[in-house]
C-alpha cells in the first residue's frame, strides 16, 4: 500500500543533489580564481606559495641543525611559507604535529618534522643531504602546481631536479586518503614517505 506524500520525498534526495551539483558548478564559474588551499596558495597574478609546516624541540640536535637551515630556505625562497612549533612548550603544537602528520599518513613520533603538499618527511642529518632533499621535494611541489593547477610548464625550476607531476589530490588541495609507500619515493604523490635522521634517504 503506498503511503500518500511518499512520492515526493523519494525524490528529495535526487532535488538536493542536484542543487548540490548546480551551486558547484556556479562556484567554478570563475575562469583564474584564486587557489588556497592546506599546501599552497595561488594569488591572482599567479604567484605560488607554497606552505610548509616545521615542527622542532629545543633540545633535538637535529632539529638545532635544521633551523638555520630552514631560516636561509625560506629567506632564498621566498615563496616558501614558513610555519614553525616548537613542541616542548605548547601542548597545541603537539596536537596540530599529531593531526597534521595523521592526515598524511605519517608519524609524529620524531622531530624534527616537515609536512608539506600532503607529504611528511621527518629527521636532518645536514644541509648536503636532508636539506637538499627537502630542498628539491619544494621546487618538485610549487612546479607540480604551475604546471597541474596554471596549467604552465614553465620548463625550468630553480634548482636541480625533474618536477614529478602532483597527484589529483595534490592539485585539488585534498589531504590525501592514504600515505605514500616508504619503500617508493614518489609514490602516492610528490615526495617521499619520510627521511631518516643523518642519512637523507629512506
Amino acid at each position: 500500500m503506498r503511503q500518500e506524500g511518499a512520492e515526493p520525498m523519494r525524490r528529495l534526495p535526487f532535488l538536493f543533489v542536484a542543487l548540490f551539483l548546480i551551486a558547484c558548478q556556479s562556484l567554478s564559474a570563475d575562469p583564474d580564481p584564486p587557489h588556497r588551499t592546506l599546501w599552497y596558495e595561488v594569488d591572482d597574478q599567479g604567484e605560488i606559495t607554497v606552505d610548509l609546516y616545521f615542527f622542532w624541540t629545543a633540545t633535538c640536535p637535529h632539529c638545532r641543525r635544521a633551523r638555520p637551515f630552514i631560516a636561509d630556505l625560506v629567506q632564498e625562497h621566498t615563496w616558501i611559507r614558513l610555519h614553525s612549533f616548537e613542541l616542548g612548550k605548547n601542548r597545541k603544537n603537539a596536537d596540530l604535529y599529531m593531526n597534521l602528520a595523521r592526515k598524511v599518513g605519517g608519524d609524529a613520533s620524531s622531530v624534527p618534522g616537515f609536512i608539506f603538499c600532503g607529504h611528511m618527511l621527518t629527521g636532518f642529518g645536514s644541509a648536503e643531504n636532508s636539506g637538499k632533499g627537502l630542498r628539491e621535494s619544494l621546487l618538485n611541489c610549487r612546479e607540480a602546481v604551475r604546471q597541474n593547477v596554471l596549467g604552465a610548464g614553465s620548463g625550468a625550476s630553480e634548482g636541480p631536479g625533474t618536477a614529478t607531476p602532483a597527484s589529483p589530490s595534490l592539485v585539488r588541495g585534498d589531504i590525501p586518503s592514504q600515505p605514500a609507500d616508504p619503500g617508493r619515493p614518489g609514490a602516492g604523490g610528490l615526495l617521499p614517505a619520510r627521511v631518516h635522521p643523518g642519512d637523507g634517504g629512506p
